[in-house]
């Protein structure tokens, strides 16, 4: 729990799974700490009633909990306190059909996304090559994602439904990732889960000016502050598939230091 001292900030973390060692969030910790902000971890899933330290933290961070433990930052949130990201904000990124349509709306560069509720609907959608994914997002792992037409998908579902069917979109055979933390911004070029699967890591890009205002005006959309913009390199210029809430920034080296920033500004 938080020691609350006299003066010192504090930052609850809500997450769901332990972290392991050498990962992003105990080095995210210990910069805090370093920086004199007390940490706790709780972890909703093994036990779901927050304890009230929780409540008086100056911010909550969560990530990774299932929608029953996402409600509960939710409330938290709608008692003003702190919560990075905001749960609305996580909430939509699951919701891949709003996700696409807020964004499209907003003028930013998406593929046409049909929802449909049964795996029948999604082959009979795919008339020319498509991908086909789950309509619940946020997983940012590749492994719900298949591409192919009617003709070739295979007849039995290959993972549950819901789901979404976009058009295939030409491009390089490359994955890049944009990874924002606040104000700051990088990149990485991956190989395309649709040939080689989940891939951790990658080779880093540079993030030109247009990049960056493409992730200010995700981050001004969806009200994410932790997150993670996957696009592919169109024709026409980059095209958005998914975004996803607080990745693992694996391959980002400078990565604990960012998230480390911009949560001594939420402090601040």
């Amino acid at each position: 729990m938080l020691d609350h001292r006299q003066g010192q900030r504090s930052v609850a973390f809500l997450l769901g799974k332990p972290p392991r060692a050498g990962t992003l969030l105990p080095e995210i910790m210990a910069l805090l700490n370093a920086a004199d902000v007390d940490t706790a971890v709780h972890l909703p899933h093994d036990q779901p009633e927050l304890p009230d330290w929780v409540a008086g933290a100056d911010l909550v961070v969560h990530r990774g909990l299932k929608w029953s433990a996402l409600r509960s930052v939710a409330q938290l949130a709608e008692a003003r306190v702190p919560c990075c990201n905001p749960p609305a904000a996580v909430a939509l990124t699951r919701k891949r059909p709003a996700l696409m349509a807020l964004l499209s709306q907003a003028g930013l560069p998406v593929p046409l996304t049909v929802a449909v509720s049964d795996w029948q609907e999604a082959r009979a959608a795919a008339t020319t090559l498509s991908v086909i994914k789950t309509a619940e997002g946020a997983d940012g792992r590749g492994e719900n994602v298949l591409a192919g037409t009617r003709g070739d998908l295979p007849g039995a579902p290959p993972f549950p439904g819901p789901y979404v069917v976009q058009p295939f979109i030409a491009n390089d055979g490359w994955d890049r990732k944009l990874y924002v933390a606040g104000a700051r911004v990088r990149s990485l070029l991956k190989p395309s889960p649709l040939a080689h699967g989940h891939v951790t890591g990658g080779a880093p890009i540079a993030v030109d000016d247009a990049l960056s205002r493409l992730a200010g005006r995700v981050a001004d959309v969806t009200g994410l502050e932790i997150f993670g913009v996957d696009f592919l390199m169109g024709e026409a210029g980059p095209v958005i598939v998914d975004v996803n809430p607080f990745p693992g920034f694996r391959g980002v080296g400078e990565s604990p230091a960012m998230i480390t920033e911009h949560l001594l500004a939420r402090l601040d």
